[in-house]
């Protein structure tokens, strides 16, 4: 490829190739051509944004990144070179230049999609208060996004600004955006509130709820002392499931409702599985206390303090003989 006009022509034929590939090896064979023609037409950036793009497709996104910024800096102002930039960022999680990039793209024009990304990329840094203004500006801009007012519900909740939460989660609902979570959500919202008999009845008018809010209106039977219904519930569950985290829900229910021995059961078929379950441990020897066994208690107590001891530097199994909150 010795002239300007050869050149052209590969790139275009080189284009066409990559629009129309179906296999790995056309887009390399493209690329190829395209590095071939960059030696002549060193000045075009679309040369340096298709090769990007050809790496995009392959998953290669540390040469993506690069030949896209050659592209940049012979168009800088280009919002879509500056959009698979941020692209390729996101997928590198290079979170700080992801976000400035997205600042210069609404700099240039506002993207609500892309604030939605920015949103994200704090909520990663775990920056909740960057990421809850990246929301509320989103709606302050006109943003009608189920996503927006569900994130948004999530982070009021997480911060305890209760009233705010349920209204965007509410709004998410009436867009049905993630309505089994957003249903968990407003109920772990009124649940908060010690609205206990609103969560159980936001549930009970679901149709097909899912294991996840099943389990949850399980919980929410238990806080509200109706035990038998807890029983009954997380019952459904366990016969698609036999986990530690159902059995241990329902052996705690048991010995909440002083069905102690009925509770040591449960809790042993834990132990089957998992020997080491520190809340099973716990809740079999609070049992045997409650039947008088001191000494078997003891024991398990004695073990459970070693187990938590050789686990972390950071006790998993703190006030473990104080309190019964510590169990779910």
């Amino acid at each position: 490829m010795e002239s300007r006009e050869a050149a052209i022509q590969g790139f275009l034929n080189a284009s066409q190739m990559m629009k129309d590939s179906e296999s790995t090896e056309e887009l390399k064979e493209a690329l190829d051509i395209f590095k071939e023609v960059e030696t002549i037409l060193p000045e075009v950036p679309a040369l340096y944004y298709n090769q990007a793009v050809i790496y995009q497709t392959l998953r290669n996104w540390e040469n993506a990144l690069k030949r896209i910024e050659e592209a940049l800096q012979l168009d800088p102002n280009n919002i879509k070179y500056l959009k698979l930039k941020f692209s390729c960022l996101q997928h590198l999680d290079m979170v700080n230049k992801a976000i400035e990039t997205a600042e210069i793209i609404q700099q240039l024009s506002y993207d609500p999609d892309m604030m939605i990304n920015v949103g994200f990329l704090y909520l990663k840094q775990d920056n909740l208060e960057q990421a809850t203004q990246t929301f509320e500006q989103l709606l302050h801009e006109g943003s009608n996004e189920g996503i927006v007012y569900f994130t948004l519900g999530i982070l009021k909740y997480q911060g305890n600004e209760l009233s705010e939460a349920e209204q965007l989660i509410r709004e998410a609902l009436s867009q049905e955006y993630q309505t089994d979570q957003s249903i968990q959500i407003l109920a772990a919202i009124y649940d908060r509130q010690d609205e206990v008999r609103r969560a159980i009845e936001l549930l009970q008018d679901q149709q097909d709820l899912s294991d996840s809010n099943l389990y949850m209106l399980a919980r929410m039977y238990k806080r509200n002392a109706q035990y038998i219904r807890a029983e009954s519930t997380i019952d459904v569950l366990l016969t698609k499931e036999k986990s530690p985290k159902y059995l241990n829900f329902k052996a705690n229910v048991l010995r909440e409702s002083e069905n102690y021995q009925e509770a040591i059961n449960v809790y042993d078929q834990v132990l089957e599985q998992e020997g080491e379950n520190l809340t099973a441990i716990k809740g079999k020897a609070l049992s045997l206390v409650e039947l008088g066994k001191h000494d078997e208690a003891n024991e398990l107590f004695e073990k459970g303090e070693r187990i938590n001891r050789g686990e972390d530097e950071t006790p998993k199994f703190d006030n473990f003989i104080q309190g019964l909150d510590v169990i779910n």
